[in-house]
């Protein structure tokens, strides 16, 4: 009994959802605890600044780290990992287009 191996590693299409996803919400709200000093809770903080239209410009940094994880995984021939990143990156780029 042979078992085949994957050559590719990890290269999964969740694998870059969850990078994605996981860099955007943890750099905005690395973001958001630098430049804002609030009392309310966190998302509820940044739920009433983005709805002001306060919140675009740091919604757009924290897409770039996305991004980057796109180029990475390409340049690493992790095409399901690409596939998942660019995923991952589309909601924060129209929650960032949304509250303009």
């Amino acid at each position: 009994m042979t078992f085949n191996k994957n050559e590719n590693g990890f290269d999964s299409v969740l694998l870059g959802i969850v990078l994605s996803l996981g860099l955007a919400i943890g750099l905005l709200i690395l973001i958001f605890k630098t430049r804002y000093q609030t009392e309310m809770p966190l998302f509820e903080a940044i739920w009433n600044l983005s709805k002001k239209g306060l919140l675009t410009k740091d919604l757009l940094a924290s897409s770039l780290p996305g991004l980057a994880l796109i180029f990475i995984f390409s340049k690493l021939g992790k095409e399901k990992a690409t596939i998942g990143a660019f995923v991952g990156v589309v909601p924060s780029i129209i929650l960032t287009f949304w509250f303009l």
